[in-house]
């Protein structure tokens, strides 16, 4: 998955502060949970757990977004002070 691979890479090239290593590393655990989330609904045949998997990868996704949002919010500070100074 390119944005797994993505995220990797920032983990090892680039200097972060520990927030946003820990929203790094949460982006991956719920980039590793959309994927857990997809096989399962892939191997299930019964109606209430093909719907347990839709709710995990769907918790999963809403988790995704609010990382990449903080993280933006982040970025977009750094952007702010720089253009002060």
């Amino acid at each position: 998955m390119a944005n797994y691979e993505l995220l990797l890479a920032m983990l090892k090239e680039r200097e972060m502060s520990n927030e946003e290593r820990n929203i790094v590393l949460a982006l991956i655990d719920a980039l590793e949970e959309m994927q857990e989330a997809e096989m399962y609904f892939n191997y299930q045949n019964e109606e209430g757990l093909v719907e347990y998997a839709i709710y995990k990868e769907c918790a999963a996704k809403a988790k995704y977004k609010h990382y990449i949002n903080k993280l933006k919010k982040i970025e977009q500070k750094k952007e702010n002070t720089t253009e002060v100074v």
